[in-house]
């Protein structure tokens, strides 16, 4: 076998001198990433909030109306103030929120979109039961012309 060897010349002592240099005067992979993700810019999540937290608001509605069996609605100017209030949390945390739930906030509000219908449907169909059963009860106690 063979030892390679590693001639040491000036030639190349200034090759690796300029080769070092030159790793000095470019960005880390760290740096470019870090200067990259410095670039883009800050995603909005204000809508995507903004839907979040009306549809929160809109299941609770449902749930207070099915629990206590009334039909429960926010005032409107009180829901919208709660929404207004949210936007500044958004803009603050929205980009960790994002974070902590993904690509997901969208379904997330989707999904509680879908279980505030399903509670609301719940209930109109059980309203349409009662009703159902009240004309059939009286139908049948009328006295025949």
């Amino acid at each position: 076998m063979s030892n390679p060897t590693v001639e040491t010349s000036a030639d190349n002592l200034d090759e690796l001198d300029a080769y070092i240099a030159n790793l000095n005067n470019e960005p880390s992979a760290q740096e470019g990433a870090l200067a990259s993700t410095e670039s883009q810019p800050e995603v909005d999540t204000s809508e995507a909030f903004d839907a979040l937290v009306t549809t929160g608001l809109v299941v609770v509605e449902q749930a207070v109306s099915i629990l206590k069996d009334i039909d429960f609605e926010f005032d409107e100017r009180a829901k919208q103030s709660v929404v207004n209030a949210a936007r500044p949390v958004a803009k603050q945390y929205g980009g960790a929120l994002l974070d902590q739930c993904g690509d997901y906030m969208n379904i997330m509000t989707l999904a509680l979109a879908i279980l505030g219908l399903w509670w609301a449907s719940k209930k109109q169909i059980t309203a349409l039961e009662l009703k159902k059963q009240q004309e059939v009860e009286r139908d049948s106690h009328r006295k025949p012309d």
